[in-house]
């Protein structure tokens, strides 16, 4: 049974070997008889069938490199010209005088929020706020008592920002060496760039060294401004868009969602 089967496969073997053979003698044969105006032509198709597939190969990379200079450049374009919102310091406002005890309840502080881009910040919304307490700010502190929420737009090479009042005392308290002071927010917008996503920044300064215009008068003086005091940065809660840990919160609660 072995020695037939391989006396099968080997005539079968054989016989597609001789129609090869037969069908490459006829192509020739063909060929020869062919005239050469014909031939020409069949040169020229295949000329052309092959240059036609080198061009679409060409082209198609070409179509992928321009794809991928066109996004470089639109990405380039965008972290240059995008609105950049920082935070950029913290100016005193009005402060707040009770009539019947001729004395300071309330200081106003300005905290200051700047557009360092070229083009418009749009649908922006901070959340602002100032509070005492007797320790450092713990690790992995949230945002808690945020009093506002304010819309706003801020123009290329603009400030805007947000007004927060802070009781007098937890300021006379701070200078006494009592508590700490701080300031926090956050500022969610977006730039002019089609596609792009909300843009997030966070800030936390600590507020402290504060000096008034006469330090043997009491800071609730009328009479006895503020005329300046440090910052200095929190340990966490001062980065900016998806760096921020908790950005998909922030732009939630900015947004409704």
């Amino acid at each position: 049974m072995k020695k037939n089967k391989a006396g099968n496969d080997k005539r079968e073997s054989d016989e597609e070997t001789a129609n090869a053979e037969s069908t490459h003698k006829k192509w020739k044969q063909a060929w020869k008889q062919t005239t050469i105006a014909n031939k020409s032509m069949v040169i020229a198709s295949v000329l052309i069938a092959v240059s036609t597939a080198i061009y679409a190969g060409v082209a198609s990379y070409q179509l992928a490199a321009l794809r991928e200079s066109n996004a470089t450049n639109r990405e380039a374009l965008v972290s240059v010209q995008r609105a950049f919102l920082s935070f950029s310091g913290i100016d005193t406002g009005v402060r707040m005088l009770d009539p019947i005890t001729n004395m300071i309840t309330n200081q106003q502080f300005h905290l200051n929020i700047t557009n360092s881009g070229t083009t418009p910040a749009l649908d922006g919304v901070i959340r602002a706020s100032g509070r005492s307490q007797k320790d450092e700010l713990p690790k992995g502190f949230d945002f808690v008592d945020q009093t506002l929420n304010i819309q706003f737009i801020v123009g290329p090479k603009a400030t805007d920002g947000a007004r927060v009042t802070v009781p007098i005392r937890n300021l006379r308290e701070q200078r006494e060496g009592k508590v700490h002071f701080f300031f926090w927010g956050s500022v969610v917008y977006r730039d002019i760039f089609h596609g792009t996503p909300d843009r997030l920044t966070e800030f936390c300064v600590e507020m402290s060294q504060i000096a008034v215009s006469d330090g043997k008068k009491d800071i609730a003086d009328p009479s006895n401004p503020i005329g300046s005091f440090t910052l200095s940065p929190c340990r966490e809660h001062n980065c900016y868009d998806e760096k921020c840990e908790d950005y998909t919160a922030r732009v939630k609660l900015a947004r409704g969602k």
